[in-house]
């Protein structure tokens, strides 16, 4: 079997997700500590992540998934639109 209904199996389509939509970054308080910190969520599933080497893949799914990781994770949400900038009109009527 493959063993996709396991508790710890992971749907990376959403992790994509969180990674389009936001950039995440530990909190300055928890780095260079060499700590880490275990989350359980309701379902059974558990993700350890040490904060000084955590990647984006666990830091999205962390905050996105389970409680409490805002308190370690700082969420910075990507703009849906680039910065545009209005370039001035030409007045192109003759007099």
């Amino acid at each position: 079997m493959c063993g996709c209904s396991d508790k710890n199996s992971v749907d990376l389509q959403k992790i994509k997700l969180y990674l389009i939509m936001a950039k995440y970054e530990v909190k300055k308080k928890w780095l260079g500590k060499g700590t880490a910190t275990n989350f359980t969520d309701g379902n059974g599933s558990t993700l350890s992540i040490g904060w000084d080497n955590a990647s984006q893949n666990d830091m999205a799914r962390a905050y996105e998934e389970f409680n409490g990781a805002e308190a370690f994770i700082n969420k910075i949400e990507k703009s849906s639109e680039k910065a545009k900038t209005k370039k001035p009109s030409k007045d192109i009527s003759k007099d």
